[in-house]
């Protein structure tokens, strides 16, 4: 199956802005033949979309899974024929969690996945209404068995020792990393290169792009499982990534 994955422009609580770029995406991935686009962590809210304000954030930040908002998602899947995967806020049932949702090209829901990680939260918060998942999901997109992980994930020991009795084929990794282009290019990237290699799976890792002072610079890498790249987008570009899954 050919799909792509893409660095997305997004700003912080602007849905509305969001779903345009995202519609704007879904249009050039059509255009390349790819079955399905994939994008990154939290970027229908904005990876700073919250305010840490428990009512306010599930009155008005927080997003349902079959909600409206989802619901316009699911008509771009149909006008453009593409499954997608996007990362946002969840409200359910009283909690917030960080999760991910991937639809297919009538915009179904084929999975739903939560962030068992603790990184997404502002350091300060202990509200436990501010939640995290309890495992890792794996989904079948075409032939491929794809376990999804968001972040910090692939990042707490523990949880990785979970991984070892799953049975998948590759990695599909969004997340929301802030290292300048210095900083990734001269040491982060070998990191995440070697985290890859513990696990011994092909990963797709898909950043955002915040044009907010500190925010996220993009890119998109796919990594082997012996930790070598096999292919990549650069950070600070819109390029969409197109590969065979």
């Amino acid at each position: 199956m050919i799909v792509a994955a893409a660095a997305m422009k997004t700003k912080n609580d602007a849905v509305d802005q969001n779903i345009e770029e995202i519609d704007r995406i879904m249009l050039r991935v059509q255009r390349l033949g790819a079955a399905y686009l994939f994008l990154g962590e939290a970027v229908l809210n904005g990876f700073d979309g919250l305010q840490w304000i428990y009512d306010e954030d599930y009155r008005k930040h927080a997003i349902e899974a079959d909600g409206k908002i989802m619901q316009r998602l699911a008509s771009l899947c149909s006008k453009h024929s593409i499954g997608l995967g996007v990362g946002f806020y969840e409200k359910s049932k009283g909690k917030i969690f960080s999760s991910y949702l991937i639809m297919n090209e009538t915009g179904d829901i084929k999975a739903k996945y939560q962030r068992i990680s603790q990184g997404w939260k502002c350091g300060s918060v202990t509200d436990s209404r501010y939640q995290e998942g309890s495992k890792y999901e794996v989904i079948e997109l075409g032939s491929t068995q794809c376990l999804l992980a968001i972040c910090g994930d692939l990042w707490t020991e523990h949880f990785l020792n979970g991984i070892q009795e799953m049975t998948f084929d590759t990695i599909l990794w969004p997340l929301y990393i802030d290292y300048s282009t210095e900083e990734w290019i001269n040491e982060a990237r070998s990191l995440y290169c070697e985290q890859v290699k513990k696990i011994n799976k092909r990963t797709i890792m898909i950043n955002a792009i915040n044009e907010d002072e500190g925010g996220a610079s993009g890119g998109v890498m796919i990594i082997t499982g012996n930790g070598s790249v096999e292919d990549e987008v650069e950070m600070n570009s819109d390029r969409i990534l197109v590969f065979e899954l």
